[in-house]
């Protein structure tokens, strides 16, 4: 599968500028690089799972403050998925909740314009002597 995220209006890009605790980073990170190599039926259920909101999924990346990226699974061949909202959970809480969850909106805008979201790059490895 290839992941995206979407852009952000004033906080930039979901994932890559999500402010998170190093562990968490690395975390995303790995779970990012599992999902390149894997299909949509593998993915489902393992690395993201039903958010009970609609055709929207969620991934869990545990620490201090867990984080719930919900997301959703691409048209056409579903070989895509693309995060569409931050979720932090504490105590049980998710916020936002799903209730006021954002993730349906975006994803009716991007089923309208797929230029509102980009790949998530930043956990490939640089390579030696590549453009930064």
């Amino acid at each position: 599968m290839i992941p995206y995220e979407v852009t952000l209006d004033r906080d930039g890009r979901l994932l890559t500028d999500w402010s998170m605790e190093d562990q968490q980073r690395r975390k995303l990170k790995g779970k990012l690089g599992m999902l390149e190599v894997i299909d949509r039926n593998q993915a489902v259920g393992s690395i993201i799972v039903q958010a009970g909101i609609g055709e929207i999924y969620y991934m869990k990346i545990n620490g201090k403050v867990a984080l719930r990226p919900r997301c959703c699974v691409g048209n056409g061949s579903g070989e895509t998925v693309t995060f569409l909202e931050r979720v932090t959970k504490k105590d049980k809480v998710e916020k936002p909740s799903r209730k006021d969850s954002e993730a349906p909106k975006r994803l009716s805008a991007l089923r309208r314009d797929e230029l509102l979201r980009t790949k998530v790059t930043f956990h490939h490895k640089k390579q030696q002597g590549a453009p930064v």
